[in-house]
């Protein structure tokens, strides 16, 4: 005999919050003109991305998204290494109510084919021309993965241009269509025990989590201009967390760290 037990937290997720409100109540909050990303371009040497620009970029994504026909709970795959791109695409996607299915860069072909078939992929984004490669290579035995895009053959670019058939006023609708209860993300297990799972979490979720640290950890998370240097795999849900907590606190920078070949003069 088990016996389950439970204990309601405090945190409170209002219906109409998503992971996108996590930027907007910054901005509310602290502004434009704040800085809430680095951007690595060299070994130790960063752009810094203010708050507005972010959010610019990540409305830019959206529409281009919305473009692109990829409507309220359709799936879109980022089969990436850490990087600022990953970011401004997560949001794009939570804006919109689409569902983020992260890849993990280290993912054969084979295994990248099981999970975009299993959850419906629409459209995939990679960082590279090997990951394009990848994809690419399995793209006939996946019918639903209508387009490949490339981070470094300016994705972001290209929504960006798609995007201005889209008005704002669309967008908004998208956005105001879009609750705490719907899916946000579908995370693929390692498959230690079997094949692996797809563990589909809300915006409540994830929100839940991300205001719990701001309680439990709120002097690593908030304290003292927080600057968090990310280089965990942002496929994982912890690495995920981090970015949230960074981007939804008042003053927390994140740095995306694509790979740990600077590591030191990075830090």
């Amino acid at each position: 005999m088990i016996s389950e037990y439970t204990s309601p937290g405090d945190v409170a997720v209002n219906d109409d919050e998503t992971l996108y409100s996590l930027l907007t109540e910054r901005i509310a909050r602290t502004g434009n003109a704040t800085t809430i990303a680095a951007r690595k371009t060299g070994p130790g040497a960063w752009s810094s991305i203010t708050t507005g620009e972010f959010h610019r970029l990540v409305l830019a994504a959206a529409k281009g998204l919305i473009a692109f026909g990829v409507g309220k709970g359709d799936a879109v795959t980022l089969f990436s290494a850490t990087r600022f791109e990953w970011g401004v695409l997560d949001f794009a996607l939570a804006a919109i109510g689409a569902v983020n299915v992260p890849v993990y860069d280290t993912d054969s072909a084979a295994q990248a084919e099981r999970i975009i078939n299993d959850s419906g992929v629409k459209l995939a984004v990679t960082d590279n021309r090997e990951r394009y490669d990848r994809l690419d290579s399995i793209n006939d035995r996946c019918p639903g993965l209508q387009r490949i895009l490339m981070m470094d053959g300016n994705a972001l670019g290209a929504l960006e241009g798609l995007g201005v058939s889209v008005s704002d006023e669309e967008l908004e609708a998208r956005i105001a269509d879009t609750h705490a209860d719907d899916l946000a993300t579908i995370v693929y297990t390692s498959g230690s025990t079997g094949a692996p799972k797809g563990v589909e979490l809300t915006h409540r979720n994830f929100l839940s989590v991300v205001r719990a640290g701001y309680e439990c950890l709120g002097e690593v998370l908030c304290d003292n201009h927080p600057r968090l240097l990310l280089f965990l795999p942002l496929a994982h849900c912890f690495a995920r967390f981090i970015q949230y907590c960074s981007i939804g606190s008042d003053d927390g920078v994140v740095g995306y760290l694509p790979d740990m070949k600077s590591l030191l003069p990075d830090l």
